[in-house]
């Protein structure tokens, strides 16, 4: 019995020693491949940064095309039904929007603009159903492009600019709703103009153009054939409906983030016709001293992620846009003045 017994003993025990030589083995083994990959993750973390730096020394392709720009759209809505108090109800829709694409190759430059402004306003009566003309409260189309090639100090370039200067749609008296006052290329003004470019901050531009050529359209036969004296043909004679004339030009443009989610945009163009004909000179009772007046201002307030205040001034002072006046007017009853208009509107934004 006690043989038995120290048989099974020894038996037991030599199956416990090879079990626990089986678990070193294996221990040893998760051990090597921890060491094995450990060692693979330092070869790559190595091989990695080598890569990185020969990344940082080799020169990466850009696109030479830069484009920026922003679109504020603003939609609302008015609506009312047996109220008390009165009121017209009403749907606004109003696009300010903004879009360059400019092109840098060493010294040659180009740059693209293109502005639109667009608002309209209805009137309604919901109650009786009568409905009011559309009223226009913003059109202007402006597109603008320039080639400039830069001079040995980078800040002065020479070149050549054109500029055009439109609307997209008709707009009526909004007493009649009969009577035109403008329309697409009516008028409308094509520059072109060679020169020179001073950049003295990177937000900032100044063009001048010495010789600016100026082809200005009326092509509406409405407006162009109007015979009456105090018709405002934008100064051209009854069935003129193309004009051209030389002069001079400045055309300045500011753009710059003055803090963290405001943008001023301001364009000044500046422009004298000392080519204009004498007959043309005494028929609107003006001088070749006379400067245009062009110039528009942008704020952009970004309040949060797409939404946005857009604060707009516009004002105008051409000497062919002659309106009827009372105070001082020349001997046609008519005389050139300040034309302004301002915005203020909350809305969507989309800005790149």
């Amino acid at each position: 019995m006690r043989l038995v017994l120290t048989i099974m003993t020894l038996f037991f025990l030599h199956i416990d020693s090879k079990s626990q030589e089986s678990k070193n083995v294996n221990v040893k083994e998760i051990q090597d491949e921890i060491k094995q990959v450990k060692k693979e993750i330092k070869e790559r973390e190595v091989y990695v940064k080598t890569l990185m730096k020969k990344l940082d020394t080799m020169p990466i392709k850009k696109s030479p095309w830069v484009y920026k720009g922003n679109f504020n759209i603003v939609l609302s809505e008015v609506l009312r039904g047996d109220w008390a108090a009165g009121g017209l109800s009403n749907y606004t829709v109003q696009v300010v929007g903004h879009l360059e694409q400019d092109l840098r190759l060493k010294k040659h430059e180009w740059d693209n603009n293109f502005d639109v402004r667009l608002g309209f306003v209805k009137n309604f009566d919901a109650v009786s159903g009568t409905s009011r003309p559309i009223i226009k409260t913003m059109d202007l189309l402006q597109i603008s492009t320039k080639y400039l090639y830069h001079l040995k100090n980078d800040k002065f370039s020479v070149g050549l600019e054109s500029v055009f200067i439109s609307q997209f749609t008709k707009t009526y008296d909004f007493n009649t709703g009969t009577y035109l006052f403008s329309d697409f290329l009516s008028p409308g003004i094509l520059d072109l103009s060679p020169g020179f470019e001073y950049d003295p901050y990177p937000f900032l531009k100044i063009f001048i153009s010495p010789l600016n050529s100026r082809l200005k359209f009326v092509i509406n036969d409405e407006i162009i054939n109007r015979p009456s004296l105090l018709a405002n043909r934008y100064g051209h004679a009854v069935g003129e409906e193309f004009t051209y004339e030389l002069g001079s030009k400045i055309d300045a443009v500011f753009e710059k983030e003055m803090i963290k989610g405001i943008t001023l945009r301001s364009r000044l163009q500046l422009t004298n016709s000392w080519g204009r004909p004498s007959y043309v000179i005494d028929r609107l009772y003006t001088s070749r001293t006379n400067i245009d007046v062009n110039c528009q201002t942008d704020l952009f307030f970004k309040i949060y992620k797409s939404i946005t205040i857009n604060l707009g001034f516009f004002t105008i002072f051409d000497d062919d846009n002659r309106f009827p006046n009372v105070d001082n007017p020349d001997p046609d009853g008519k005389k050139a003045v300040w034309q302004i208009r301002q915005n203020i509107s909350l809305g969507f934004a989309l800005g790149f």
